[in-house]
């Protein structure tokens, strides 16, 4: 279904290429999924490589920084991303210039940071139209000794979405928590008290749903 073809890029079947980078602290989640023992634990994000021409850029030219005030006063996009220009190239200019970094206008005057500056253009840049489609890609990977064997399995999440009302985010956020109130409603789910769903009296009944709407992880073992 999937291989990898290189340092943290992954090809899935009928997709185009993905990649990953680390996201935020992963060993916080270590003691969630009661594995203590694990020599790697790594939470990621994925993306389409071409992402990482435009955002590596982005990123190394600090336009990402939410903590240092800048002055607003009179200060266009084009100055503002002013210290990108050494890391534009052939593959990223055009991505660069659609996100409106570029741009001879002037900023949110609401803006604090450089951050809200980007905010701002991810946001209205890259807004979906009507008849957009998101999709989503979740991939877990594990790799463990039994039996003095090396065992790996891998299971992915594809979903799709429809537009931009009924969108893939929309469905994976949405449908699970409504089909959790429901099974409390209906007392398939009897927990009482302030739970996450790592208890399997959750997840299962909610999996079994979600399956039935046509989201569901296909497992593969390596």
């Amino acid at each position: 279904m999937f291989r990898h073809i290189a340092i943290n890029a992954i090809v899935f079947d009928g997709l185009k290429g993905l990649a990953f980078y680390p996201n935020r602290d992963s060993l916080s989640y270590i003691p969630t999924y009661k594995l203590p023992d694990t020599a790697t634990f790594v939470r990621t994000t994925l993306r389409h490589v071409d992402f990482f021409k435009g955002w590596n850029a982005v990123v190394h030219a600090g336009l990402t920084n939410e903590t240092e005030t800048i002055d607003v006063n009179g200060l266009t996009f084009s100055k503002w991303s002013a210290a990108i220009l050494p890391f534009v190239n052939e593959e990223n200019k055009t991505m660069l210039q659609y996100l409106g970094l570029f741009d001879e206008t002037p900023v949110p005057a609401t803006a604090k940071t450089s951050a809200d500056i980007l905010q701002f253009l991810v946001e209205t840049k890259l807004k979906m139209e009507p008849t957009d489609k998101d999709m989503i890609v979740m991939l877990h990977e594990f790799e463990y000794e039994q039996d003095t064997k090396t065992n790996s399995l891998k299971s992915c999440l594809v979903v799709k979405g429809e537009d931009s009302l009924r969108t893939a985010m929309a469905k994976t956020v949405g449908l699970p928590l409504g089909i959790a109130a429901k099974l409390i409603l209906n007392e398939t789910i009897k927990l009482k008290g302030l739970h996450i769903p790592t208890a399997k009296e959750i997840y299962e009944p909610v999996l079994a749903e979600l399956e039935n709407a046509g989201i569901r992880f296909e497992e593969v073992n390596g």
